[in-house]
């Protein structure tokens, strides 16, 4: 099941609970020259998903998710013009399986 997620300028809800091994998130703004997105098991680790370089799309379907209740820690890296990378950082909660 895909669930979208609005991220009113790059927020997730932190405690929210995935639904499925792959779910589709959206963010605004859209206008940030590089993004990276990705998912995993601690902090600032990719190791569920990573999306790569994936410019100044405003959406990533994230495969690979697990369903076993535990935490999953999301993080959004942006690079805003001067080539600074910024990022967010939110635990959420994978679903029961």
């Amino acid at each position: 099941m895909l669930l979208s997620k609005w991220c009113k300028r790059f927020y997730l809800v932190a405690g929210d609970v995935l639904t499925g091994s792959s779910q589709v998130f959206t963010w605004h703004p859209a206008s940030w020259p590089r993004t990276n997105g990705g998912f995993g098991s601690t902090a600032l680790n990719l190791d569920y998903f990573n999306s790569g370089n994936i410019g100044n799309v405003s959406l990533v379907n994230a495969t690979n998710l697990p369903v076993d209740g535990t935490e999953v820690h999301a993080t959004l890296w942006f690079r805003q013009s001067g080539g600074v990378w910024y990022s967010r950082q939110w635990v959420l909660t994978a679903g029961g399986g």
